[in-house]
């Protein structure tokens, strides 16, 4: 769905955090349990090759520190995806 917020963090290229999910209507969860989400694309050659979707069955449950945390994961998560692409 284009307009989720997933889609928008991808486009965008910015992380988004959710902190009260029941209150976005532009965000699904497959997992009804889900209270809050961080969103964090992942960025290689200056190209969007995926979203990382993390959720939390607490409200409000990331912060700043946690999305840092992310952020950082993301840039080795990019460069597999990327690799596993060019192997495809």
């Amino acid at each position: 769905d284009e307009t989720s917020l997933i889609a928008s963090a991808a486009r965008s290229g910015r992380p988004l955090r959710v902190p009260f999910v029941e209150q976005e209507a532009a965000y699904s969860s497959a997992d009804p349990r889900a209270r809050s989400a961080a969103i964090v694309p992942l960025a290689a050659s200056n190209q969007i090759v995926g979203v990382v979707v993390v959720e939390s069955d607490q409200p409000n449950d990331f912060d700043a520190s946690t999305l840092t945390l992310l952020l950082t994961l993301s840039g080795s998560l990019s460069a597999v995806v990327q690799n596993q692409q060019l192997l495809d």
